[in-house]
């Protein structure tokens, strides 16, 4: 769908399909957030752009951006890896796809962290996605 101002929007939104912690235990290091994306096979339009910000919890994540992967299918270890630029600009990751993630593809994002946070509590993790 594209609007009159050229904003182009899915006919169908991707679907976060799982978000998790490889470990919930605090100070643990070199844990992994991944989420699974799905694209409906009647987006309407590709994948371009994931946008990850921390909404809540007690610290900030500091995410090792050079270690963060992207992988076709439903967990880290189901399919090929996925060229993705990842960049951090204040408390936001954005994460550009280079081809983009066509409709009906399922796709994994792990995220390292450094290390857990010290404090224990929920720590909410918001993604958008653009076409």
């Amino acid at each position: 769908i594209q609007l009159s101002d050229g904003t182009v929007l899915f006919n169908r939104p991707p679907i976060l399909d799982r978000a998790q912690s490889s470990d919930h235990s605090v100070n643990v290091p070199g844990v992994n957030y991944n989420f699974t994306i799905e694209m409906p096979n009647n987006a309407g339009e590709p994948l371009q752009k994931l946008v990850f910000e921390q909404e809540s919890g007690a610290e900030s994540l500091r995410f090792d951006l050079g270690r963060a992967e992207v992988h076709s299918g439903r967990s880290r270890r189901s399919g090929s890896l996925q060229p993705a630029k990842l960049q951090q600009d204040k408390d936001l990751l954005i994460m550009t796809f280079d081809p983009p993630i066509q409709p009906g593809q399922t796709i994994t994002v792990s995220l390292p962290v450094r290390r857990n946070p010290s404090v224990t509590g929920t720590y909410f993790i918001g993604v958008t996605a653009f076409p």
